[in-house]
């Protein structure tokens, strides 16, 4: 078996450090505290919810494909019918107040013939009265369980307004139930949670999860190859972690592709399963950038140039050098790339990629 895993979370042993981040989670559940974990994409959010989880009730839901608070109620009414199935007897009344308030629907799978379950709120239903009912199970359930809503971003997307509000009087009404906010827009977030005026303000713990250090990576890579017989240079391990940025997907997926070669990584190795990987991504990174303004195109591609980050991307000599237009075009312009994720600010405050092999990609076009 690979060791390094590029989907999700399956066994502690696979699992990188974080000890820390886990501990405080661990503290935060057993004080009755709700927390906001922030984070770059692909920096390992999910795996360490779920490596938290382990040995405590919980669930998690992915709020990101949402549309609306009609979307989410329901994502998260078939997380709960999964977890505790159909013909559920825990808390029969309350269990069969969550369930009138849905349609629930079994069908086929269309390749295997396995038989599925579907939900979805009942017609002309409000999704309050169904929160409510989920809440109200919820809190029935082991004492701390921990509701887990990832993305949760999303919401402030929503077509309809006020899911900032109804979320937090949903949280407020049901103490007993421990929420984890996770998401990867680290501005929105921030926003959401610390601005005066907003419903979630100061409601709960903030936690920023970083980059695994190189110091904790490294060892964990180098015990994996060691127990298939391998050795791995030092310079093998700091080329694979520079070139991710520390992004532990990155890392994880030039490992997983270095550990499927025979014999001792080399720096050559780790040379063409980067360029490997950024081949599988071109249409991908393709795809965004034909997507943006030509304005935001030639904003993008100049930042990349600078693996570092740009202090000030609206400095004449910035603009001069990469010939781009006046500074309150590619101010707009940098708003518009950091509202699509696409840039972010570091902890100096300088300008860089959200995405380190994005940067890579369009360097080498």
């Amino acid at each position: 078996m690979n060791p390094f895993i590029v989907q999700g979370y399956t066994l502690p042993e696979l699992f990188c450090d974080r000890d820390a981040e886990r501990a405080a989670l661990e503290a935060h559940f057993q004080n009755g505290r709700n927390v906001v974990i922030l984070g770059e994409r692909r920096m390992g959010k999910t795996a360490l919810i779920r490596r938290s989880l382990e040995g405590r009730a919980g669930m998690t839901i992915d709020l990101l494909s949402c549309l609306d608070l009609r979307e989410a109620v329901e994502k998260i009414g078939w997380a709960l019918l999964a977890r505790e199935g159909v013909h559920n007897t825990r808390h029969t009344s309350l269990w069969q107040r969550f369930l009138a308030q849905f349609e629930v629907q079994f069908t086929a799978d269309p390749a295997t013939g396995a038989p599925q379950v579907g939900i979805r709120l009942g017609a002309g239903r409000s999704p309050q009265p169904a929160l409510e009912s989920i809440g109200a199970y919820l809190s029935r359930l082991e004492p701390g369980f921990v509701l887990c809503l990832d993305e949760f971003q999303q919401i402030t997307h929503f077509r309809e307004p006020g899911a900032e509000a109804t979320f937090r009087e949903w949280m407020q009404a049901f103490p007993a139930v421990r929420f984890v906010f996770s998401g990867s827009h680290a501005s929105l977030m921030r926003a959401m949670f610390s601005e005066h005026s907003r419903p979630f303000y100061q409601s709960c713990e903030m936690m920023e999860l970083k980059a695994v250090a190189f110091a904790d990576y490294a060892p964990f890579i180098r015990r994996h190859f060691e127990a298939d017989g391998r050795t791995v240079p030092d310079e093998v391990l700091e080329a694979v972690y520079r070139w991710a940025r520390g992004t532990t997907h990155w890392v994880q997926a030039q490992c997983n592709r270095l550990f499927d070669r025979a014999g001792d990584p080399n720096l050559q190795d780790v040379r063409e399963v980067q360029r490997a990987i950024l081949a599988s991504l071109q249409g991908f990174f393709g795809q965004i950038r034909n997507q943006l303004s030509p304005v935001q195109a030639a904003t993008l591609t100049a930042i990349a140039q600078s693996p570092d980050g740009i202090p000030q991307p609206t400095a004449m000599e910035f603009l001069q050098r990469h010939h781009l237009p006046a500074a309150s075009s590619v101010r707009s312009a940098l708003h518009s790339l950091e509202r699509l994720e696409l840039v972010m600010q570091n902890d100096t405050r300088r300008w860089m990629l959200a995405d380190p092999l994005f940067a890579e990609w369009l360097r080498t076009r």
